[in-house]
């Protein structure tokens, strides 16, 4: 990325440490799987090297941009794992000309020389974030033809549910008290996208954990399962932030941004529970012809307050920050919210069929909204 001293890349996070990338080059001064597959980089640059007769599959896992910032403590980009590099008419940041190497796969003889070789240029396809329109591939992929063979016209369905904190045996809570407004299923269908409201009685969402259940009943077109869990950020300025309903013994955090990004402890919501590593990923992904049913539980807003020094309130489980006529502390604001989102997704992520669904606290004014069905599905 550079030869320079005291460099910092340009999507360092904050407190990154420069680097002296001319007197002692580093790991940290190159980016892409390399770093991350060869032992000892960059003191060693040689390729991985095996005998076919003692290792005839061969397979390498890289990690996602977003798993390496974690450690890099820099966005290293699309281009952690697509050489974008390939193509000279894009202008490129962070970058030392003629410094790259792409995938190259070879098979050599006895002397080391190649007999046959494979290069490999992967690019981010247009249409996606940051996606460059001019990227080219070494390699042709032959159109895959995909025939559905199932009549059933609903392409996912959600289950929503709550269980008493206290209920070992997990059992949901009876759903006949909950109101369901704008959906009267949550069933999604062939080329729809929804949003829905659900209320809740307000025992249940404070005291109850709540469980999510979600069934892909087409398979053929919604490859890719994509769950966004509700979350929002409480504070992004102060170094000494300390939420409103904190117990005498929180111990303040960091959520300015200066020396690091904001931690878990700046943000409130049932995704903190949900998502691991929080909030380095904010999103659950699942291939549907592996895993074509899905089961998430949020903590109980009350256990979190147990556990966490803080009430988080209704609004761990209740996004009452979709309605914006109600005033909130602890919150950032607009930009800094998510609510629950499921959808299929391309493989440009991409959203086909999606489904928001806002939870609210059941004010118990005897509303006359017709009463959900407990099978969400998107009809």
């Amino acid at each position: 990325m550079s030869g320079e001293d005291n460099f910092v890349p340009l999507t360092a996070d904050p407190g990154f440490t420069p680097l002296n990338c001319q007197t002692s080059p580093s790991a940290g001064c190159y980016s892409g799987p390399a770093t991350q597959l060869i032992p000892s980089f960059p003191s060693s640059l040689n390729p991985l090297r095996y005998f076919t007769s003692l290792n005839s599959d061969l397979l390498w896992t890289i990690n996602s941009a977003e798993t390496s910032r974690a450690t890099l403590k820099y966005d290293p980009g699309n281009r952690w794992t697509t050489n974008d590099l390939a193509t000279p008419a894009v202008a490129q940041t962070d970058y030392v000309a003629d410094s790259m190497r792409p995938y190259r796969f070879e098979c050599d003889d006895a002397s080391g020389n190649p007999q046959y070789v494979m290069t490999v240029q992967l690019g981010v396809a247009s249409g996606s974030p940051g996606a460059y329109s001019n990227w080219q591939t070494a390699l042709t992929v032959p159109t895959v033809v995909t025939t559905t063979t199932t009549t059933n016209p609903n392409i996912f369905q959600v289950d929503v549910a709550t269980i008493w904190e206290t209920d070992s045996t997990n059992t949901p809570i009876p759903k006949t008290n909950y109101d369901l407004i704008n959906c009267n299923t949550f069933r999604v269908a062939d080329g729809t996208s929804k949003t829905c409201k659900l209320l809740i009685p307000e025992a249940e969402l404070y005291y109850g954990k709540l469980k999510l259940d979600v069934a892909v009943t087409n398979q053929d077109k919604c490859r890719v399962f994509k769950f966004q869990p509700y979350y929002y950020m409480m504070n992004n300025s102060s170094a000494t932030f300390v939420p409103s309903t904190a117990n005498p013994s929180f111990s303040s955090v960091d959520c300015s941004g200066a020396s690091s990004l904001p931690g878990a402890s700046c943000f409130s919501g049932a995704a903190l529970s949900i998502v691991p590593n929080f909030p380095i990923f904010r999103w659950i992904y699942n291939i549907t012809k592996v895993t074509p049913s899905m089961s998430w539980t949020s903590s109980s807003a009350v256990s979190v307050w147990a556990n966490s020094n803080y009430d988080p309130g209704n609004k761990w489980a209740a996004d009452e920050l979709s309605d914006t006529s109600t005033p909130q502390t602890d919150f950032v604001g607009a930009g800094n919210y998510q609510p629950y989102t499921f959808s299929c997704v391309d493989e440009k992520d991409d959203p086909q069929y999606q489904m928001t669904l806002h939870i609210i606290v059941d004010p118990g004014v005897g509303l006359d909204e017709p009463r959900w069905n407990p099978h969400f599905s998107f009809p």
